[in-house]
């Protein structure tokens, strides 16, 4: 269970893609890996940007 809204889209494309069936297991599915992989990766560092401005 994810609460990341940035990165929603990219989640749902890779359930969509998993719901396909063999998709999963034929690497159709690891292109919509990579995004969310990159999204996520993103979103993280710019929390974490956030967090050491706030640093005092």
């Amino acid at each position: 269970h994810c609460h990341n809204k940035v990165c929603k889209e990219f989640i749902q494309a890779l359930h969509s893609c998993h719901a396909g069936g063999w998709a999963r297991f034929t690497g159709e599915c690891n292109e919509a890996r990579s995004e969310l992989n990159r999204c996520l990766q993103s979103d993280v560092s710019i929390s974490a940007t956030y967090i050491l401005i706030a640093l005092p």
